[in-house]
């Protein structure tokens, strides 16, 4: 699913880094432990390295950390979403980024 829809913000929208494009938004609604914002991440930095070589992932996760968003209605997922995305985003930058966008919600309710 991650490749498909890197591809189509690579080719038909024009959005040359994929999903660390700033200007790229990534909501998954039903989060639970965080496996598809990590392929997102995944995806990104490798875009991002090869076209910008090796601080292509430093650029690819703080660009993430402000765009890309996880929303769970579970309290443990989300625990353990928050986690796993900020500290892929963490190690990533090699510093210190803003706290993963993982938000407790029921995306269902009105």
């Amino acid at each position: 699913m991650t490749a498909m829809t890197e591809s189509l913000l690579i080719n038909r929208f024009g959005k040359r880094l994929g999903f660390a494009d700033p200007n790229v938004i990534t909501l998954d609604p039903a989060t639970g432990t965080g496996t598809f914002p990590l392929a997102v991440i995944d995806r990104a930095v490798a875009r991002a390295q090869q076209l910008r070589g090796a601080a292509g992932d430093v650029q690819a996760a703080r660009s993430l950390a402000k765009n890309l968003f996880a929303f769970e209605l579970l309290p443990g997922p989300y625990s353990v979403a928050h986690l796993r995305l900020g500290s892929r985003l963490a190690a990533l930058s090699g510093d210190k980024v803003e706290a993963a966008q993982v938000i407790l919600t029921d995306t269902l309710e009105s």
